[in-house]
């Protein structure tokens, strides 16, 4: 007996449609990041190019190193007069809160015109913050290495210092949680590993 060729059924392929919410700071950077890649073509290469571009933003370079500075810089703008804070990016303007405003002054680099640039956390802090937390997250049950950020504990607006006991590395998720909550889940820090 010869085995019959079993036939090869050619599918369509599946659209899969992919569906996420940014807060305005997360969209600002990801419109950042699709203008550092260039983007040109359909959305599904786009998808693609992007989620690329975020692995690549949050690799260590060279290998076992952080880098200091951001992938992508946002300008956030504050009205002293109004407190209004907005981001300015390709489709618009967008406003935010001001718990986002709290979120992004913890770590900063502030330009006053005519004075230069002044970063709420000295690199050298910084550096010894995030050795000291292992480049991790510090909230229990949180471990995440990427898209880490410093915060203070005290807010430097009571009174709260630079001094590397007021600084916690958080990832985005968390620290955007502990604005949210008023900084009420101090409890929930994991202890220094010495």
């Amino acid at each position: 007996l010869v085995p019959r060729p079993v036939p090869v059924v050619h599918a369509a392929p599946v659209a899969i449609r992919v569906a996420f919410e940014l807060t305005a700071i997360q969209n600002a950077r990801y419109e950042k990041i699709l203008a550092k890649i260039g983007h040109r073509g359909n959305k599904s290469q786009m998808l693609m190019d992007m989620v690329e571009a975020l692995l690549a933003a949050t690799e260590t370079t060279p290998r076992g190193v952080k880098v200091d500075s951001a992938p992508v810089q946002i300008h956030v703008h504050h009205c002293e007069e109004c407190q209004r804070t907005s981001i300015q990016t390709p489709k618009g303007e967008k406003t935010l809160t001001e718990v986002q405003y709290e979120a992004v002054c913890c770590d900063a680099e502030i330009h006053i015109p005519g004075q230069r640039n002044v970063t709420t956390i000295p690199p050298r802090v910084r550096r010894e913050v995030q050795a000291r937390d292992r480049d991790r997250c510090r909230r229990k049950g949180c471990n995440h290495t990427r898209f880490l950020h410093i915060h203070h504990i005290v807010p430097r607006a009571r009174g709260g210092s630079n001094e590397i006991e007021n600084l916690v590395t958080l990832c985005s998720a968390c620290h955007d949680l502990w604005h949210a909550t008023g900084g009420n889940f101090s409890a929930l820090l994991r202890p220094v590993v010495e």
